[in-house]
């Protein structure tokens, strides 16, 4: 199946992402994570793009902030 019609369930989404179902449904309200598709008359799922879009900008939005600040990844990465 194409990847831009693949629906994740809510434990899909959740799976990996370290936040709580309740979370995750603020963070859609406020309309920073991906809105819902109605795939029933009582269930949702999501794009599975449009997660995997909204995780990897959560990673560049993280990058950027280190890059301002002058943050070196090398140098934080202790050697035991």
């Amino acid at each position: 199946m194409d990847n831009e019609l693949t629906f994740w369930t809510i434990k899909d989404v959740l799976k990996g992402q370290g936040i709580s179902r309740s979370l995750w449904y603020d963070q859609v309200r406020m309309g920073v994570a991906p809105m819902p598709v109605k795939t029933g008359e009582r269930r949702v799922a999501w794009l599975k793009t449009e997660v995997l879009a909204y995780r990897q900008k959560l990673v560049e939005d993280r990058d950027q902030l280190l890059a301002r600040s002058g943050y070196k990844a090398d140098s934080s990465i202790s050697k035991r």
